[in-house]
């Protein structure tokens, strides 16, 4: 899969932005910080997820002075066929998704359109911050490697969650123990689901992750991950869906006095998380910078093959400012990995830190001077190539 052409209108710093790429594999953005390169890359991640992966409402990504942003790009999947995708926002009107022109009502059914990974500073908190980073980045691979499967249960179990949530907040008024107990069953349905593929994937990426790591480090060191619930119990059968739904209705049955005084459900997969070992000690708490930032590369390129081999697809590398906080052994190595793979798009406030990574290969590059103008009290955005 690979972009040919990018248009941005009033999205971010950019009034408007029309860019045409070649075939080749690495396209550079190089500029200083706040010349607007990570807005180019949020763009292109905002059309592979419909969301922000800097955490910004839509509302945030408008120009200033500006009502509305609009994106679009030009695709060709594996199989050679061009498609054409957009996302706009309007204050007025909300969000519109299209592929191919013809719109598309629900972002479930647009998530996943083309696949991107994105790799930037703030995923080292993928090992430092909180359970919910962590279940974050493991829904959006599920969500976008099984045909819509996933989402859906995730949706489901979502709304059935905020239905309980809403009658254990009430319940002192209403006292209505039935309605719970309707609530209970359709949860264990849904919850079943999100813990059957999340053991899946965990199983799978782990051999990723370990196969990486060990090319990349210098160092005789294990790594692994581990999927940690709070409501599992560990002689259970995850292939045996009633034992699993029982369990699950059992420990909710035992905590129900626990999730009135809370007011929400305290146990389930929304609670669950994944933790990274190395050499079987937590990495949140045992690991230097250095070692995080390799394990977090080698978690980002095991999302790479993840969803590569699950669509049968070449998802698109987003590299945000990382790779000159490697070493050139890392660097090397992270090339040398992407040869002959998908294509890559990479911002750096200094090109010629990463440039003999990819001249070693033979690599071509397509690269962009992003530079922020001054003219009066208006910025503009020069992108040269």
């Amino acid at each position: 899969m690979k972009i040919n052409r990018l248009q941005l209108k009033n999205f971010r710093s950019y009034q408007s932005l029309d860019l045409h790429f070649s075939a080749n594999p690495f396209i550079v953005f190089s500029g200083q910080n706040g010349s607007g390169k990570t807005n180019i890359l949020e763009a292109i991640y905002l059309l592979a997820t419909t969301k922000s992966f800097r955490g910004a409402r839509n509302s945030g990504l408008v120009k200033e002075g500006a009502d509305s942003y609009f994106i679009q790009s030009e695709i060709v999947d594996n199989m050679s066929d061009s498609h054409k995708i957009s996302v706009g926002f309007s204050l007025q009107f909300g969000k519109k998704l299209t592929f191919d022109q013809n719109e598309i009502e629900k972002v479930k059914d647009f998530y996943g359109s083309f696949l991107g990974v994105v790799f930037s500073p703030g995923d080292l908190q993928l090992i430092d911050g909180t359970p919910a980073l962590r279940r974050k980045f493991v829904d959006n691979i599920l969500s976008k490697s099984s045909n819509h499967s996933y989402l859906n249960s995730l949706i489901s179990f979502n709304h059935t969650l905020k239905q309980r949530n809403a009658l254990l907040k009430n319940f002192a008024n209403h006292k209505d123990k039935n309605s719970l107990h309707v609530w209970d069953r359709l949860l264990a349905e849904s919850a079943y689901q999100l813990i059957k593929a999340r053991f899946v994937f965990v199983d799978k990426i782990i051999d990723y992750f370990r196969d990486f790591y060990n090319a990349i480090s210098l160092q005789n060191e294990s790594v692994t991950i581990k999927y940690i619930s709070n409501w599992l119990l560990s002689n259970c059968d995850i292939d045996n869906e009633n034992q699993c739904k029982d369990m699950f209705l059992s420990i909710l049955e035992q905590n129900f006095e626990i999730d009135i005084r809370n007011g929400n459900t305290q146990f389930g997969p929304h609670k669950d998380d994944y933790a990274l070992f190395l050499n079987q000690k937590p990495a949140q708490f045992s690991t230097s910078q250095g070692q995080k930032r390799t394990m977090v590369l080698c978690l980002k390129l095991s999302e790479y093959s993840f969803l590569r081999n699950n669509r049968n697809e070449e998802p698109i590398l987003l590299i945000d400012d990382v790779l000159t906080e490697l070493d050139a052994y890392r660097k090397d190595f992270f090339f040398e990995i992407l040869r002959n793979k998908g294509q890559c798009l990479i911002t750096t406030t200094h090109f010629e830190n990463i440039q003999g990574s990819w001249k070693s290969m033979n690599h071509q590059v397509d690269l962009f001077e992003v530079r922020k103008i001054l003219q009066g009290s208006q910025a503009n955005q020069v992108i040269e190539v």
